[in-house]
């Protein structure tokens, strides 16, 4: 066995275990505020196997890879937000961000086929971000993007508009400029990071 191939192994085994561990944990049946923190800090260890545990011809992997920055930024706001008695009012936010991290890697642990949408979210605070992998037929593998309502693409194009008018070429600057052009053409899938549903 390959050294990447082993430590891909070593991942996944890490992974289940730590999945196991947080799924039989006695914070899902009485949503205990004081045994959140050992629920928070397994999740961090869990979020730490992610990479290179799977390729990008895995949805799960995708949207795992995708969510984990903004999914570790919200694990360290937990205590933040219970230190300054805001956390019930994340509560249901934050529990439905960390319940979807942990099917993914249920499903990717196992091997599942993809049935139906395969997505992902993240949550700093204020609003859900919503993540959807999308395969790729013409480089015959997934990606993601995030999942923008048409209500919401103002927000993107204020971006696009933003890097778009940068005086100094750069691939920034071309990228916003071709997202432009697909916003005012009107299609739905924007720089290959926006999806636009109404």
């Amino acid at each position: 066995m390959e050294a990447n191939e082993k430590t891909k192994e070593e991942r996944l085994a890490k992974m289940r275990s730590l999945h196991d561990q947080i799924k039989e944990h006695p914070y899902w049946m009485s949503f205990d505020i004081k045994l959140l923190e050992d629920v928070r800090k397994d999740f961090r260890e869990l979020s730490g196997c992610v990479w290179n545990s799977a390729d990008d011809k895995n949805p799960y992997y995708v949207i795992l890879r995708c969510v984990t920055h903004d999914f570790n930024c919200m694990l360290s706001n937990i205590p933040y937000w219970v230190k300054e008695g805001k956390f019930d009012e994340r509560k249901s936010d934050t529990i439905m961000v960390l319940q979807t991290y942990l099917v993914n890697i249920h499903r990717l642990i196992d091997g599942m086929e993809p049935d139906g949408n395969i997505v992902g979210y993240t949550y700093l605070g204020h609003d859900v971000k919503k993540f959807q992998a999308e395969w790729d037929e013409e480089k015959g593998k997934y990606f993601a993007v995030n999942i923008i309502k048409q209500k919401n693409v103002g927000a993107v194009r204020k971006w696009c508009e933003k890097y778009a008018n940068l005086s100094n070429p750069s691939h920034t600057r071309d990228y916003a400029r071709q997202c432009l052009e697909e916003l005012d053409r009107g299609e739905m899938l924007i720089g290959k990071f926006w999806r636009i549903v109404e």
